[in-house]
């Protein structure tokens, strides 16, 4: 499966993914059978091919819509981080107490 025992999926298996996905789809793309005869029908697979293969397509943006919306999410986060690091290092110690607790601050980060 795509995820693990904490719900998440590693880079490499989404890359996997969407690299099958477009496999898929162009596999599918290329089957020259647009349609196929039968004593009593005759089915038209070229829309199915092309459905398929537009699903196949759309699985496979979704999945990098959602891993872009995730790293915006995650850089917003590491970047709200920095700036309140940023603010915390430039206020300059009134007294000894928050001299100590910049230092502990520092360490700590």
């Amino acid at each position: 499966g795509l995820f693990d025992k904490n719900n998440k999926a590693t880079i490499d298996t989404l890359r996997d993914e969407i690299a099958a996905l477009l496999k898929a789809r162009e596999e599918v793309l290329c089957l020259e059978i647009d349609e196929v005869r039968t004593p009593l029908l005759l089915v038209k697979t070229d829309a199915m091919k092309n459905h398929l293969a537009e699903k196949a397509h759309d699985v496979a943006m979704k999945i990098l819509e959602k891993v872009s919306e995730y790293c915006s999410k995650e850089i917003s986060l590491v970047d709200d981080t920095f700036e309140k690091m940023v603010d915390t290092i430039k206020k300059v110690p009134e007294n000894e107490q928050e001299l100590v607790d910049l230092k502990q601050f520092v360490e700590d980060t």
